[in-house]
């Protein structure tokens, strides 16, 4: 009976075949030794393909591989050059092999990924409030030389639609490489002014022209005129009292308009009654 042996061995190269065990009566037989070649295992690690967004730390690399026997742990690394601060991009995945004597492996890179981050720019609304304003104000009564002063704070605005007009704030966005960027516009709202015109305190004397009307104007924008006129009910002939400047007001639609009346105060005219002189004759008296 024939038998063939080998040296151990499961490693790629030649193993020697060695005939035995075979006897003839009629034949001299010679044993030949023959070669068993173990030749290398085709394999393939090919790099999966990875992603990430911009600013995130890279994912953890790995490889599906293929053709390698049993339990058997094929050696290679994979790098890739992409770091945290890699813009958005393909950067290679590369197959470093190692020593991997019983195999022919291919080495199959790929790429990671760089995806722009989602951003947003929206602009922030503005606005201007309008305030109402505080008076301080003085008036002199007829009667007597008194000044008289008091302040006035004004109620709380009703609720009203106070804005003149609303213009946009456009966000333009410029070069952002790494981002995919939303822009989102806003509203800049422009608010009526708070402004007041207060009727100046006027005086005259009985019987007098009234003075000119004027008035004390706050809150105008650089040499805006306020739209407003003034009037009193006072006239040359009115007597001693106080008469209303009333103010009224006109158009005026990028404000919030205060009027405060005022006083035009008559005073008593100084007059004087003064007796006039007499005489008469002396006469000499009638003797008899």
């Amino acid at each position: 009976m024939l038998s063939v042996t080998r040296p151990e061995g499961e490693n790629v190269g030649p193993y020697v075949l060695t005939p035995a065990g075979l006897a003839s009566t009629n034949y001299a037989i010679i044993f030949a030794n023959g070669t068993l070649t173990i030749n290398r295992k085709v394999a393939t690690v090919a790099a999966n393909p990875k992603s990430k967004t911009y600013g995130e730390a890279n994912p953890a690399l790995d490889a599906t591989v293929t053709g390698a026997v049993g339990l058997e742990v094929l050696d290679y690394s994979l790098a890739t050059t992409a770091t945290t601060a890699s813009g958005a991009a393909d950067y290679p995945i590369t197959v470093t092999l190692g020593a991997n004597p019983n195999y022919d492996v291919t080495a199959v890179d790929s790429l990671l990924t760089v995806h722009r981050k989602a951003a947003t720019v929206a602009a922030n609304p503005r606005a201007r409030p309008t305030a109402r304003p505080t008076r301080r104000w003085t008036r002199r009564s007829p009667a007597r030389s008194v000044w008289k002063s008091w302040t006035t704070v004004w109620p709380p605005r009703p609720p009203r639609p106070a804005a003149r007009a609303d213009y946009p704030i456009t966000v333009t966005l410029g070069a952002n490489p790494n981002y995919d960027v939303t822009a989102v516009d806003s509203l800049l709202t422009v608010h009526r002014k708070a402004a007041t015109v207060a009727a100046n305190p006027k005086s005259k004397t009985y019987g007098e022209a009234n003075p000119a009307l004027d008035a004390t104007v706050t809150g105008a924008v650089g040499v805006e005129v306020l739209d407003y006129s003034l009037a009193t009910t006072a006239t040359p002939a009115s007597g001693a009292a106080d008469y209303p400047i009333t103010v009224t007001l006109g158009n005026n639609p990028n404000y919030d308009v205060t009027a405060v009346d005022s006083l035009l105060t008559v005073h008593r005219k100084a007059a004087t009654v003064a007796a006039n002189p007499k005489s008469r004759p002396t006469v000499r008296p009638t003797r008899g």
